[in-house]
């Protein structure tokens, strides 16, 4: 499982690294994978889940999201699972890999209504 963690994330680098340097590539590819993470959190809570009801919806276990969620494991979720994700906190794609300060614009709140995030 480690192993293929590893190669998604070094495809990746290697992508973004076609496109800036190294030193870019790396903190863009590591602020990409900390904002997911934040966000998950973040938007999770705003809807009053838990991760054991978020995993749920998602049909994984409680103790993935806890990884994908955590600044200390290297578990990013699959782009599959990050939209189903997305949908799931009822947000699009993009606002999951957006940084916390870069939140700004419309989003759904838990009534289905938008709101300024």
């Amino acid at each position: 499982m480690r192993e293929s963690v590893r190669r998604v994330k070094e495809l990746r680098f290697k992508q973004i690294k076609s496109e800036y340097s190294e030193e870019k590539a790396l903190r863009i590819l590591n602020d990409r994978e900390t904002a997911i993470k934040e966000n998950v959190s973040f938007y999770r809570r705003r809807l009053g889940l838990t991760q054991e009801q978020l995993a749920e919806i998602l049909g994984i276990s409680r103790i993935h999201i806890a990884n994908i969620e955590s600044l200390n494991v290297s578990k990013c979720p699959s782009r599959e699972l990050e939209y189903r994700i997305a949908v799931a906190l009822q947000i699009t794609p993009d606002q999951l890999e957006k940084r916390l300060g870069d939140r700004g614009g419309k989003g759904l709140n838990i009534m289905g209504e938008m709101e300024t995030i």
